[in-house]
């Protein structure tokens, strides 16, 4: 959040409309743009109902009273399409939900006029957490074709990597830190991502860094998508000393000074 935001007369109307202390405030704006990163990436957030978006950002009372304040208070536009989308988020979005988004040649929801007699909440007989037309490859709505997906947590990644064989371990327990955070999330917003990431995981130890001393990548290294694809495609799949990786140009040599020294 901008350090200006809660000086905004925005903010201060939903404040004094919530009840809530500046803290508390700032705190269920941040965790809506939380719940819009990870659920609804292009901000059409009205693919979750409303009970959903106040557990999303931990507000204890009335779920539908909670969305209107954010609506009035122009923090939530209502859309004839998308039922409700963040107001402004192609102005106010992450620079890497932008690049994210434009990858998978998805545009940024915007709101389209709503009739003043258009319900805020989703159809009661439509399916919580609906996704839109526009679909974004959000693994955290449930794969019709895989029922049984989950998924993946920070938790998850950091598990997968520190149990693979010829890496750096990432440290942090079960948190990323802002950076990684950031990178994972963007990784998230391809198809198949953690399936290929786990594919990629299989391929280690690297055989290219297969000697005494040898480079390791750390967990950075393979949130580079770049990296990930070359692992999948098998551009590390070569041994040192061999005749595939010396060619008899010395590419050998090259490589021991490329990975030689790193840790």
């Amino acid at each position: 959040m901008k350090p200006s935001t809660p000086h905004l007369v925005k903010f201060k109307q939903l404040q004094r409309r919530l009840g809530t202390t500046l803290s508390q405030t700032v705190g269920h704006l941040e965790l809506l743009w939380h719940a819009t990163i990870t659920n609804a990436m292009a901000g059409d957030i009205g693919r979750l109902d409303n009970e959903s978006i106040a557990a999303e950002c931990d507000y204890a009372g009335d779920a539908d009273e909670f969305v209107r304040h954010l609506v009035e208070c122009h923090w939530l536009d209502e859309c004839t399409e998308k039922r409700l989308v963040v107001h402004d988020w192609a102005d106010h979005c992450p620079t890497f939900v932008r690049g994210s988004l434009a990858k998978s040649k998805i545009a940024i929801a915007c709101p389209k006029d709503a009739p003043k007699d258009a319900p805020k909440d989703a159809p009661k007989d439509a399916p919580k957490d609906a996704p839109s037309r526009t679909v974004l490859p959000n693994i955290t709505l449930p794969n019709q074709t895989e029922p049984n997906q989950t998924k993946p947590t920070e938790s998850d990644l950091l598990a997968a990597w520190n149990a693979t064989s010829g890496v750096v371990p990432a440290r942090g327990g079960v948190m990323l830190s802002a950076t990684r955070r950031e990178a994972f999330l963007f990784c998230l917003g391809f198809p198949d991502w953690w399936k290929d990431f786990l594919e990629a995981l299989s391929k280690f130890p690297l055989k290219c860094a297969d000697r005494p001393n040898g480079w390791k990548p750390g967990i950075d290294w393979i949130l580079n998508r770049d990296n990930l694809v070359k692992v999948l495609e098998g551009q590390y799949d070569w041994a040192p000393g061999s005749k595939s990786a010396d060619n008899g140009d010395g590419f050998d040599a090259k490589m021991d000074a490329v990975f030689g020294d790193k840790k």
